[in-house]
C-alpha cells in the first residue's frame, strides 16, 4: 500500500488489543441480522474477523457408530460452504477485514473455542440465546457452553446495543479475575474510542460470607472502609480511561443485588469476569457471573478466569473481606451506599 493511502484505511492504526475475533453464525435468517450488528462492532474497533459454521451432527440421526460416510459429509459441508458465501456477500462483508470463513464439523460451542484457541483469538462475538426449555435448563445454551470453554473474552451481543456503548456496568469483587474484567473492559471501550461518550460504573456487592467472625469494626466503618476500597480498585483498574467512572456499593446477595441495579438503572453493556470456582462447580451449578449474562436484557463482555493467579490472589482477597462481611451481617443493613466520580 503506498504510504498516502494508509491514512484512508481505518485498519491501518497501531493494532488494538482486539485485533483478530471470532464470530459464530448459525447461517440462519435471524443470524443475517446478528451479523450485521457484529460487524459493526468489529468495525468500531477496527479489528479483522473470523466467521465460523458449526456443522453439528447428531449422532441418532445417522446410526449407531456416530460416523457419517466421507460422501455426505462432503456433501453437507459444500451446502454449508454456499450457505456461508450468500451470507457474507448479503451481509457486505469486506474483503480486507475478513480473515476466514469456516465450516467446522462440531458442536458450535467447541467449534468456537476450538477455532479462537487455534488462533489465538482476542475476542468472541456470539448472539444471545432467548430460547427456554428443559434441555437449554439442563445443559446451558450455546452461549452459556461458549462462556465456560473459551479462553478469551466473548461478547454476548444483543441488538441494539448502540456503539460505543453509553452507560457500561463492572460488577467486581476485588479479586484479581474481576480487575482482569474492569481492564478488559475499558481496552475494549478505549479502543472504540469512547471516552467522551462512555460511563463506566464499578459496582461492589458485599454478601456476608460468616456471621460468626468477631470484629473491632462498626457498621459504619465497614462501610466506609469498603467505600474506599472499591475506590482504590476503580482508580488502580480504569488507568488511561480519561470518560467518565462511577462506583457503587450494594449490600446483600450479589446476583440478587446485581439484578435489582439492572432493574433499577438499565445499561447498555455489561462486563463481567467468571466467578465461579472452578470448571465443575460452574458446569453444575453455574457461576455468578453465567447467570447473569444468560439472564441480562443488554449485551455482556465476559472476561474468563486466570487459572494460574486465582488461587493465590482469590484466598487473599477472602482473608481480606472476612471482616467486612463479617459485620456487615452482624448489623443487618441492606441497601445501597453510593460514590459518584466524574472525569474529563
Amino acid at each position: 500500500m503506498r504510504q498516502d493511502d494508509t491514512r484512508n484505511d481505518p485498519w491501518s492504526n497501531e493494532p488494538g488489543e482486539f485485533e483478530n475475533v471470532v464470530i459464530g453464525s448459525s447461517l440462519t435468517t435471524e443470524s443475517d441480522e446478528f451479523l450485521r450488528s457484529a460487524l459493526s462492532v468489529t468495525r468500531a474497533l477496527r479489528a479483522r474477523i473470523r466467521l465460523v459454521h458449526a456443522l453439528s451432527i447428531e449422532p441418532l440421526a445417522y446410526g449407531f457408530d456416530g460416523v457419517l460416510p466421507p460422501d455426505i459429509l462432503g456433501n453437507l459441508e459444500r451446502l454449508q460452504t454456499d450457505d456461508l458465501a450468500r451470507q457474507i456477500r448479503e451481509t457486505q462483508v469486506l474483503e480486507h477485514e475478513l480473515i476466514s470463513a469456516d465450516i467446522v464439523a462440531s458442536a458450535p460451542h467447541k467449534a468456537l473455542a476450538s477455532v479462537a484457541g487455534a488462533t489465538c483469538a482476542d475476542l468472541i462475538i456470539v448472539g444471545a440465546s432467548d430460547a427456554p426449555g428443559p434441555g437449554v435448563r439442563l445443559l446451558g445454551s450455546t452461549t452459556d457452553r461458549v462462556i465456560r470453554s473459551a479462553h478469551c473474552p466473548v461478547l454476548i451481543l444483543r441488538s441494539g446495543m448502540p456503539l460505543p456503548p453509553p452507560r457500561v456496568l463492572a460488577p467486581v469483587d476485588l479479586s484479581r479475575n474481576s480487575a482482569l474484567a474492569v481492564e478488559t473492559g475499558v481496552d475494549f471501550l478505549m479502543q472504540m474510542n469512547a471516552d467522551s461518550c462512555s460511563a463506566v460504573e464499578t459496582l461492589f456487592v458485599l454478601s456476608p460470607l460468616n456471621r460468626g467472625l468477631p470484629s473491632q469494626f462498626s457498621p459504619q466503618q465497614i462501610h466506609r472502609m469498603a467505600k474506599e476500597e472499591l475506590l482504590r480498585f476503580t482508580f488502580e483498574h480504569t488507568e488511561g480511561w480519561r470518560g467518565k467512572i462511577e462506583t457503587k456499593l450494594r449490600i446483600g446477595e450479589a446476583r440478587q443485588q446485581l439484578l435489582k441495579e439492572l432493574e433499577d438503572q438499565p445499561v447498555d453493556l455489561i462486563v463481567l469476569g467468571s466467578q465461579g470456582h472452578g470448571r465443575v462447580h460452574r458446569a453444575l451449578i453455574g457461576s455468578v457471573a453465567g447467570q447473569i449474562a444468560c439472564r441480562a436484557t443488554c449485551s455482556v463482555l465476559f472476561v474468563p478466569r486466570q487459572d494460574d493467579q486465582q488461587v493465590i490472589e482469590e484466598s487473599k482477597v477472602q482473608t481480606d473481606r472476612a471482616e467486612f462481611s463479617s459485620h456487615l451481617a452482624a448489623s443487618g443493613t441492606e441497601g445501597v451506599v453510593g460514590d459518584r466520580l466524574r472525569f474529563g
